[in-house]
């Protein structure tokens, strides 16, 4: 978090929720789970000849946040 600021929660993968979180998919189809590994969570993407991506949408103005972390 930067001084002044508070964070945004951009998902909250520990939980198992993927929602907000949108697939594109450019030619077929990856699936996209919330798996515990090591003890701890992790998003998988397992696909078979395809292209595709996991979209999150949010409008955030980098003026007043102009740091993004995740872990």
């Amino acid at each position: 978090m930067f001084e002044g600021g508070e964070p945004i929660l951009i998902g909250d993968f520990t939980s198992g929720s993927l929602a907000r979180w949108e697939t594109e998919s450019f030619e077929g189809e990856t699936d996209y789970r919330v798996v515990q590994t090591d003890g701890r969570k992790a998003l998988r993407a397992q696909c078979n000849d395809s292209a595709s991506g996991l979209v999150f949408q949010e409008n955030i103005d980098l003026t007043k946040i102009p740091v993004l972390h995740w872990s």
